[in-house]
């Protein structure tokens, strides 16, 4: 599945936030569900602190960045988190300089 991405880590109409200090990225299940993830287990749970919330998840899909006419392509697992969070995607600061190429686009490994 392709996803067309702009430069400023807007997918459609999902946002990715850039957030200083977060090690993993994370999507929100309904993100998932919209575009039809596949969801994978993970031994250990991973925590972020979000807006004065602990989030947690097991859970991840793994998803490929592609910078069109750049030839350069990243794949990262993104925890998914359940229920309303107030974002889509939090993506660590170096996923989304990657993302700050000509004609991004993304789609999931399934």
């Amino acid at each position: 599945m392709i996803l067309p991405l702009t430069s400023d880590c807007t997918l459609h109409d999902v946002k990715a936030v850039a957030c200083p200090g977060l090690a993993k990225n994370w999507i929100s299940s309904s993100i998932v569900a919209k575009f039809n993830f596949t969801v994978h287990s993970s031994a250990n749970m991973e925590y972020v602190e979000w807006k004065g919330k602990r989030l947690q998840s097991t859970k991840y899909v793994e998803v490929t960045w592609t910078l069109k006419d750049v030839n350069k392509t990243s794949k990262e697992d993104f925890m998914v988190v359940q229920g309303s969070v107030g974002f889509d995607m939090l993506v660590t600061p170096k996923s989304c300089e990657f993302l700050r190429g000509p004609a991004t686009s993304v789609r999931a490994h399934n």
